[in-house]
This record gives C-alpha cells, sequence and structure tokens, in this order.
C-alpha cells in the first residue's frame, strides 16, 4: 500500500521574487482581455476551448499565421511562454464572460426599475483591465 501526504507551506523568505514575472503576466492579461472584448461581441456559445485557438490567431505569430492581427503582443512580450499565454486566454476569457453578464443582468434591473428609481445613481459595471492574478506554475515547464 502506497501512502501520499501533501504538504502545503507559504513561501514566507521569497515572498518578492515573482514580482517582475507577476507584473509582466498581468500587463499580458490585461491585453488579451481587450483583445476578447474588441473582437468577441457575443462570448455566450464561446467554451474556453473555443476561445484560446481563436485567440492566439489573432495575437501570437507563428510560420502557418506570419501576420496577425494583433502584432504588438509579440513585440511587447517576445518570448513569452506558452503556458502563461493559454493560462491568460482562459482567465480573461472568464473576466470577460463575467463582464458581459454581469452588464445584461445590470441592464435587466434597469428595465424592471420603479418609475420613481430612474433616476437611481447606480452606474454599469466595468470591464477591469489591471488585474492581480497568479499564474500557475507547472512544475517541469516553469520550475524545477
Amino acid at each position: 500500500m502506497n501512502i501520499a501526504k501533501t504538504l502545503s507551506h507559504k513561501i514566507t523568505n521569497h515572498s518578492r521574487i515573482f514580482d517582475a514575472t507577476l507584473d509582466i503576466y498581468n500587463d499580458a492579461l490585461a491585453f488579451i482581455i481587450e483583445v476578447i472584448d474588441k473582437e468577441f461581441g457575443n462570448l455566450d456559445e464561446m467554451t474556453t476551448k473555443s476561445i484560446v485557438p481563436a485567440v492566439e490567431r489573432l495575437m501570437h505569430t507563428t510560420t502557418s499565421n506570419p501576420h496577425p492581427k494583433y502584432r504588438a503582443f509579440n513585440a511587447r512580450f517576445y518570448k513569452f511562454p506558452s503556458y502563461f499565454r493559454r493560462s491568460a486566454i482562459a482567465s480573461a476569457f472568464g473576466k470577460g464572460k463575467s463582464y458581459r453578464s454581469n452588464l445584461c443582468n445590470w441592464e435587466e434591473r434597469k428595465q424592471l426599475r420603479l418609475p420613481k428609481e430612474k433616476n437611481s445613481k447606480k452606474s454599469p459595471p466595468r470591464l477591469q483591465l489591471k488585474r492581480k492574478e497568479f499564474p500557475v506554475f507547472y512544475r517541469g515547464n516553469m520550475f524545477k
């Protein structure tokens, strides 16, 4: 019988070593959120599996895709690891889908308000580009 034990420890003495990586990742995430918001008007039918290759075709240069629409991504995030890129696309998709859902709910509530509540100060949700996300570091690809 094999017994496995998992321990979880917070890194206390090296808590700032990921700051530069996190800044780059979050800048890339903001860029991708903007791309998804501009290009995909209706996110309801899309899944994470379908959006990742679609967004990669829009911004990642490859031999089969030499001229993507958003070339600035490769210039700004040179040699950005594919695991980070795909993780950022999936995360940006979730943020965009959540924003669209919240906006739709806000518009429905606005329609249902009573006439005396029409002058309500409630503002619509806004798409936040600046995030503080922490990506997954896959063992073997991102660290040893």
